[in-house]
């Protein structure tokens, strides 16, 4: 019976050394790099919050090994928000610092359909709206301002969240073949009107030529109330 309970207390001895060396095994000594990237890409978020701008973040290199720290540090490279920067990440004990590379660059922002729009109709500011473009859209293509589009007449079907593009829109026509039109001619200090037929049709913003009284022609642009304006 002695033996025996010397057995079980040299057991329970036993554990108690084993229990605290594996507690210490399980501490890691290296910090973990993605949880590092996603405090740093969480502090860039937060710092652009509710602001139209496109985010890019590089990488940091996995091979990379730093010690654990119980509080990492994270601030703007140089206090630089946007553009290309990057976002530092410290630690003070024990001492080492990293840099994750950010691109922050304003949205793109591009006219797209309210609303499924139909071949042949007219645009109005209500059936349009400025949204970020999909990155990588190419901005050549896109139309910037809702007012470029206002007054244009819709060449093809197309359905609600489409961007809108020139080559989509023509003008409207305001101005027929044989109609008489106001010419008005006007330059910094004044201002005169006749009466002339224009030669052809014209949609807003195109050139006319006119055909005035004693049978001079001038030249034009078509202006939304159907007169043809010419700047001195």
């Amino acid at each position: 019976m002695k033996n025996f309970t010397g057995y079980r207390v040299g057991v329970v001895w036993l554990t108690l050394i084993v229990l605290p060396a594996s507690s210490m095994a399980a501490v890691p000594t290296h910090h973990n790099l993605a949880a590092l990237e996603a405090q740093a890409q969480q502090f860039v978020q937060n710092e652009w919050a509710n602001t139209p701008h496109r985010i890019e973040f590089g990488k940091l290199d996995s091979k990379l090994k730093v010690a654990n720290c119980p509080a990492p540090q994270i601030e703007w490279l140089n206090k630089k928000r946007s553009g290309s920067t990057a976002v530092v990440l410290r630690c003070d004990s024990p001492s080492w610092s990293l840099r994750l590379p950010v691109v922050v660059e304003p949205n793109l922002m591009i006219v797209v359909s309210k609303r499924a729009l139909s071949a042949g109709e007219v645009l109005r500011a209500e059936d349009l709206e400025l949204k970020p473009a999909p990155a990588g859209y190419n901005a050549q293509r896109a139309m910037l301002n809702v007012r470029d589009a206002v007054g244009k007449v819709v060449t093809f079907s197309m359905a609600a969240g489409l961007p809108l593009r020139p080559e989509h829109l023509k003008g409207q026509q305001v101005i027929r073949a044989g109609q008489k039109v106001r010419v008005l001619a006007q330059d910094a200090g004044f201002s005169v009107s006749a009466e002339g037929v224009a030669t052809r049709a014209a949609m807003v913003g195109e050139v006319v030529v006119v055909k005035m009284q004693g049978g001079r022609t001038v030249s034009g642009v078509a202006q939304a109330d159907g007169s043809v304006l010419i700047t001195l």
